[in-house]
Formats: structure tokens, sequence, C-alpha cells
């Protein structure tokens, strides 16, 4: 209940149960130290005692507990999210390490980008570009492969000699039944950035063979 001062008119707000329902209580202001007696007015109840506001703090409750889980969610969304994000830096950043060479042969202008980052590249320049296969069916029953494609050479400073191509058959077993190797390009050497188209012909193809795989022969040296 609310309990007036009757000299200056100070406010103070009781709990009606601290006073007596016969004698009332006797109260001090701390304002103007005016002491006089109350009585409790049964009309009023505390906010407590009253369903309405039982009800009202109950739905503020729970309203506060909602909001509170939806944070909670929307903050374990998030987390999840840059968690997410991380990994997936982490995997581009990986990746652009490991095929660091890979990647300056065919954009040589990063080259400049990992030297800023304190990463060597050692770039062997010449690339193998768009191999192309025809077979060809001959009038006496046999059949021919011709194999056309490109060097480039992607080192951004260096004129780099043309490797030797290592030219395997393979069955459908995808098992090699022979190879061969070709060295003699025209030209036998690139500037940088230079591109040049090769044609390589096997006169005689093997009827088992089904496809071809074409690499550098000092690849793997």
């Amino acid at each position: 209940m609310i309990v007036t001062c009757p000299t200056c008119s100070a406010r103070y707000n009781m709990n009606s149960k601290l006073i007596d329902p016969e004698n009332g209580r006797i109260v001090r202001c701390s304002s103007c130290s005016h002491s006089w007696r109350i009585y409790r007015d049964n009309s009023q109840e505390e906010d407590d005692d009253i369903p309405e506001v039982k009800s009202a703090l109950h739905k503020s409750k729970n309203n506060y507990q909602s909001q509170s889980s939806e944070n909670n969610k929307k903050k374990k969304s998030f987390l999840g999210l840059m968690i997410g994000v991380n990994f997936l830096v982490f995997l581009f950043l990986s990746f652009g390490y490991l095929m660091r060479e890979e990647i300056v042969k065919i954009l040589p202008q990063t080259e400049r980008f990992y030297q800023l980052l304190g990463i060597d590249i050692k770039v062997t320049g010449i690339s193998l570009m768009m191999p192309y296969l025809e077979k060809i069916d001959h009038n006496d029953g046999h059949t021919s492969l011709l194999i056309q494609g490109s060097f480039l050479n992607s080192h951004p400073k260096e004129t780099l000699a043309i490797p030797r191509l290592k030219v395997i058959l393979l069955n459908d077993a995808n098992l090699s039944i022979g190879s061969f190797v070709k060295s003699d390009f025209k030209p036998a050497t690139l500037p940088p950035g230079g591109v040049s188209a090769f044609t390589i012909e096997v006169p005689q193809l093997p009827k088992e063979a089904v496809d071809v795989f074409i690499e550098f022969e000092n690849k793997n040296k």
C-alpha cells in the first residue's frame, strides 16, 4: 500500500502485511522525521497478491525466458556460421598453399602475391594445354591416332626448354600396354608467356588401346 506523510507529503510503498489489522502501526517519515499511526487499508492489497499483477509478472517472466532462449539460439547459430566460414577459409588457404605452383603456372601474376606472403615458389614453367585426341580408321583396317595440343611457358621471367613428352597407351582396365617418348619439338624453347602447338601421330594404334595418358618424362624426377 502507498503511505503518504501528512506533514511533507512524502510517499512510501509499504507492505500492508506488516501493519497490525487492529492497532495499526506507528511509522516515521525519513524525510521530515514526523511520526504518525497508520492503519491497514483493507481495500488495497500488495501487488503480489493481486491475480492480475501475478499474471502480468508471469507473462513478463515467460517473455524474458523466451527472449533469452531466442538470443541463445541466435548466438549458437552465429557461432556455427563463424566456425563454418573459418573452416572454408582454412580450406581455401590450404588449397592455395598446396597448389601454389600449379596456380602460378596458370596465373603467373599470382607469383608476386606469394612472394609478399614470404612463400617460395619454384615454377617449372612449361605446362601442357588441352591435348586433343583423334582416331583415324584407314581403308586397310588399321587405326592411327593423332594427338594435338599446346605447350605454355607460364614462367614470368625465364625462357625455358620444352621437356620430353611421354605418351602412354592404356587398355580398358586403365593399364599401360605401351609407351613412347617424343622430344623433337619445334621450337625447342619458349619465352616467358610463350605458347607452341604440337602434333604427335601414332601410326599403328593397338586394337586394345582405348585411352592415352600424356605427361612430361621428367615430371616425377
